[in-house]
């Protein structure tokens, strides 16, 4: 009798402790904001995502412009309130992030499993297949994933396919995929594999090929990016281009390669700074783009026509070569354009034609004088020496 007491006096507290234990794991686990996600998966969701691969856009156009966004499976109206709320969005940490590890293609689904529709933010490492890329955007169109990160993933042939993240796959809505981050070995976007989608920024290595519109139409793009001098652009159509209707205002472009192509027409950029090295903007090149503030190299030699017309936005241009007559002619010489019927030729195809006049331009101390007599800078009525 004793020794059964004795028993009950040890054995009481150590119940009592694991009692309490379990009371506080349960106490937990029901304050968390972690979902269920035995209880909240549906097996006919799994189905309802891949449904949606019907109608898929092979060959994506990008004349078709989504006027919704699609949020959880459902359509909503594109306005400045949904831009808002993606932004904010954007800018909270993953709530309920996945991490999944694949050791070869086509396995992703299985490993993402009941996860699917719940995760916010998805990281995987491993080769991936069209077919992966395809699921992700499922889960981003039907489900609540926004941020994707691929730095330790592999892609056939290191490319992000032609259309990853276009429209819905049944649908040219809007994709509210808001960061990607590229795979370390990513060597080239396919055309329109961004297009439309509601990305907030991205960071491009320095040797990337940039296929046609695979930027193109993102409104809320910001951050800074880096053209490198061995980035190819392929911008062969040009109703579309690289980046064209891309930006929110706030992005900059730092930009390395010999030639400005017009791969950013129609653009919505807070600065474009051309590093030295860059020598030739080419005709048309920056026309219409949605631009503040634009910087020329000393490198730069030779400036197209057109180049940089209707920049109506444009608030600052540093230049900073010395020779004025690379971007135009002097007043002196305008008898010589008159002689050789050349004058309504140029003033149509200077390179700031309807540009903001207002702006104010910066240029190499001792220069003023010679830029203020060049024709195409004639019109801007602020001119300052810089030695900057």
């Amino acid at each position: 009798m004793k020794n059964n007491h004795l028993n009950h006096i040890i054995m009481k507290p150590i119940f009592m402790t694991l009692l309490l234990g379990v009371a506080a794991a349960m106490s937990t686990a029901c304050s968390s904001d972690e979902p269920s996600w035995d209880k909240s998966w549906d097996e006919s969701w799994d189905e309802d995502i891949i449904k949606q691969a019907e109608g898929h856009f092979a060959v994506p156009d990008t004349h078709i412009a989504g006027l919704d966004v699609i949020l959880n499976g459902e359509y909503v109206d594109y306005s400045n309130d949904v831009l808002d709320a993606l932004r904010e969005e954007a800018a909270r940490p993953a709530k309920y992030p996945v991490e999944v590890r694949v050791s070869a293609q086509d396995m992703l689904k299985n490993e993402i499993g009941r996860h699917a529709l719940e995760m916010d933010s998805l990281t995987v490492s491993g080769p991936l297949s069209k077919n992966d890329i395809r699921y992700i955007r499922l889960c981003v169109c039907s489900g609540k994933l926004r941020k994707v990160n691929l730095a330790k993933a592999s892609l056939p042939d290191n490319t992000l396919p032609v259309g990853a993240f276009f429209g819905s796959e049944y649908y040219a809505a809007k994709v509210p995929l808001l960061t990607l981050v590229l795979p370390e070995n990513i060597e080239k976007l396919g055309k329109c594999s961004l297009y439309q989608s509601m990305i907030t920024e991205i960071e491009l290595p320095e040797r990337i090929i940039l296929e046609d519109g695979c930027l193109a139409s993102t409104p809320l793009l910001g951050g800074e990016i880096t053209i490198g001098k061995d980035a190819v652009l392929d911008d062969s159509n040009p109703c579309s281009t690289v980046f064209s209707k891309a930006g929110d205002g706030t992005l900059i472009i730092n930009y390395a390669r010999r030639i400005v192509d017009n791969a950013f027409t129609n653009a919505k950029i807070k600065e474009f700074r051309m590093a030295e090295g860059v020598e030739e903007i080419a005709p048309d090149a920056l026309c219409n783009l949605n631009v503040e503030s634009l910087t020329l190299p000393k490198s730069i030699k030779k400036i197209g026509v057109r180049s940089m017309q209707n920049l109506t936005n444009l608030k600052c241009l540093h230049i900073n070569f010395t020779d004025a007559s690379v971007i135009g002619f002097f007043e002196s010489e305008i008898y010589d354009k008159i002689e050789a019927d050349m004058l309504d030729e140029w003033f149509d195809d200077m390179p700031f034609s309807k540009s903001n006049h207002d702006a104010t331009v910066y240029v190499p101390n001792g220069t003023k004088e010679n830029f203020a007599q060049c024709m195409p800078l004639r019109p801007f009525s602020t001119i300052v020496e810089s030695d900057k």
